[in-house]
C-alpha cells in the first residue's frame, strides 16, 4: 500500500507524457483550416485549367471532324496513282520520240554535210 501513490503518480506522469506526445503528432486546428483553404484555392485553379483544356479539346475535335476521312484520302491516292501511271506511260513515249528525233536529226546533219561538200 505504500507504493500505490508512487505507482499512481508514475502512471499519471506516463499518461500525461503520452497525451502530450499524441498532441505533438497531430496538426493544430488552425493549421488544418489554413491547409484546407490552400487546397481549395489550388483545387479551383486546377478546375479552371481543366475547363480551359476541355474547351480546347472540344475545339480541336470540331476542327478534326472537318478533315478528310481515310476513305476520302484513299480516293485521292487512287486518282494520284492513276495519274502517275499515265505520266509514266507518257514519259516512255516522250523518251521514244526523243530517240526518233535524234535519229532524224543525225540523218539531216549527214544530208547537210553531203550537200555542203558539194558531192551531190
Amino acid at each position: 500500500m505504500k507504493f500505490v501513490p508512487v505507482v499512481v503518480l508514475i502512471v499519471q506522469v506516463l499518461m500525461g507524457w503520452g497525451l502530450w506526445s499524441l498532441g505533438r503528432k497531430f496538426m493544430p486546428r488552425e493549421e488544418c483550416e489554413r491547409c484546407r483553404a490552400e487546397l481549395e484555392v489550388k483545387l479551383q485553379e486546377e478546375s479552371q485549367r481543366t475547363n480551359v483544356l476541355d474547351k480546347a479539346q472540344e475545339v480541336f475535335r470540331a476542327e478534326c471532324s472537318s478533315l478528310p476521312t481515310k476513305a476520302d484520302l484513299g480516293d485521292i491516292y487512287d486518282r494520284i496513282n492513276s495519274v502517275n501511271l499515265r505520266i509514266g506511260s507518257v514519259d516512255t513515249q516522250v523518251a521514244a520520240l526523243g530517240g526518233e528525233m535524234r535519229a532524224q536529226r543525225r540523218t539531216l546533219d549527214m544530208i547537210n554535210q553531203h550537200l555542203m561538200r558539194g558531192e551531190g
